[in-house]
């Protein structure tokens, strides 16, 4: 018999953070911090939900939601985006204590 054990997402985030050794904690801590509002970075959509795309921006994941697209109301956004597409994004928040990244589309100038 297998024993479950159910975890609140504080409890997932803090088993998550132990399984790193310390030099990826150090490495992690790095790159939030370096995460600034205002700062545009190219990403990696790596999930496209109906409100909005999870972007990876260099080893952290950040929402992009709908409505901080460039044209929020054009169609359904997995006939727009793909997986593993790369896109530009502008850090508008930042929440260490609860380990989310807001983002906005940022415009491309190539």
């Amino acid at each position: 018999m297998v024993q479950v054990k159910k975890l609140d997402l504080d409890e997932m985030r803090i088993q998550l953070v132990q399984e790193l050794n310390p030099e990826q904690q150090r490495a992690r801590r790095a790159l939030w911090e370096g995460l600034i509002p205002g700062l545009v970075i190219r990403g990696t959509i790596t999930k496209i939900v109906d409100y909005g795309l999870f972007v990876d921006i260099g080893g952290a994941r950040g929402l992009l939601h709908r409505t901080r697209l460039i044209d929020p109301s054009e169609g359904n956004l997995k006939e727009r985006f793909q997986k593993n597409q790369s896109i530009l994004v502008d850090v508008m928040d930042v929440d260490l204590e609860r380990g989310r990244i807001g983002l906005a589309e940022a415009v491309d100038p190539v």
